[in-house]
């Protein structure tokens, strides 16, 4: 079979087999590297596992201890300042948990929607399985770095390209309608959720993605709310002017 091999090889014209020996060295160049990164990655994973292992267990470890020792931290910590100091800070963490909570409700309904708008759409398309699909769709959007467009945007240019312009550029539509309609609930939506004027949460948004990139979508909204409430509580009620003017 070799023998047979190599005349048949040595009867094709110089050019291919040029070219294939530079294929053959190619491909074997990559997948020589391909096995060093394997290895190398493998190696590093198992001098890796002795130190997961330990960080694992002392987190395992000291959860315990503070769930069990709760109060006991909760009362020194309480002992070491004014009454005034820890009541502030409470109240602080209480309204920071809650309007968390509600950033996260605010995301939930934000999923709804688009879950609402892609099952309808999808239906009125003709789209098999639209129920599903506007189910998957909905949960990849509630990822920051993803969105809908990952799933309509390449569905509709495959559809495009092997010629069933019908349906992509139904998807396209369908694409633009739920990014327009997201773009002008969602800072309402989370506003009212959190607490926060939407023209406050819009700029935070906006400032979030400039500095952290996607995840400032999330981070931007935080970040505002906890200044939010920090500021309230130092205030305690009373206009910014207060703090500048002394009193008389």
């Amino acid at each position: 079979f070799i023998a047979k091999s190599t005349e048949f090889y040595n009867w094709l014209p110089a050019e291919f087999t040029s070219t294939l020996d530079n294929i053959i060295l190619n491909l074997s160049t990559s997948m020589v590297r391909l096995l060093n990164s394997i290895v190398g990655g493998t190696v590093s994973t198992v001098i890796s596992l002795p130190q997961a292992l330990v960080s694992i267990i002392i987190t395992i470890l000291a959860t315990y201890f503070i769930s069990s020792d709760r109060d006991k931290i909760y009362n020194f910590f309480r002992a070491q300042f004014p009454d005034k100091v820890t009541d502030k800070a409470l109240s602080i963490k209480n309204d920071i948990f809650s309007a968390l909570f509600g950033y996260l409700r605010a995301q939930l309904i934000l999923i709804s929607i688009t879950f609402a708008e892609l099952f309808i759409g999808l239906t009125i398309i003709g789209v098999r399985y639209s129920l599903l699909l506007a189910f998957i769709t909905s949960i990849v959007d509630a990822l920051p770095v993803l969105g809908t467009g990952t799933i309509l945007v390449p569905w509709a240019l495959y559809n495009i390209i092997t010629g069933n312009l019908r349906l992509g550029v139904s998807l396209l539509i369908l694409y633009v309608i739920i990014l327009v309609v997201r773009q002008l609930i969602e800072p309402k939506i989370v506003s009212k959720q959190i607490g926060v004027y939407p023209l406050v949460t819009l700029t935070a948004i906006y400032a979030g993605l400039r500095i952290f990139g996607v995840w400032g979508l999330i981070l931007g909204p935080v970040i505002v709310l906890v200044i939010k409430n920090i500021v309230k509580g130092a205030l305690k009620g009373r206009p910014l002017k207060d703090i500048f003017n002394k009193p008389e």
